[in-house]
């Protein structure tokens, strides 16, 4: 049996995932009508930082909106407005303001 080498492309080690499968099972491709993968990946860079490095492009004076949040808050820190927040994970200088406004048609 081959192993799954972590060092290809993973779209490659999900295909083979799904090969092997049907053919444990005895199927063929055609008789799945739908998969569904998920992944941690993009979580895991976000929680632990270790995505590309990125800008965030919006409309003019909404470049901060991320950073300041909403208004509301569960009762227990409502009162607690300079409590520490995580950095964001666009820092201010790649954020990014045009003058591009759109209506409702777009």
């Amino acid at each position: 049996m081959k192993l799954l080498n972590r060092d290809v492309d993973r779209a490659d080690t999900v295909i083979e995932g799904i090969t092997r499968l049907l053919e444990g099972a005895g199927l063929r491709p055609e008789a799945i009508d739908w998969i569904n993968h998920g992944t941690t990946i993009a979580a895991n860079a976000v929680i632990e930082r270790t995505g590309a490095k990125t800008a965030l492009i919006t409309n003019r004076n909404f470049r901060d909106i991320l950073e300041i949040g909403r208004f509301a808050r569960p009762a227990e820190l409502i009162y607690r407005v300079h409590a520490d927040k995580p950095a964001p994970l666009v820092p201010r200088r790649f954020r990014i303001g045009l003058d591009c406004r759109i209506d409702r048609l777009g």
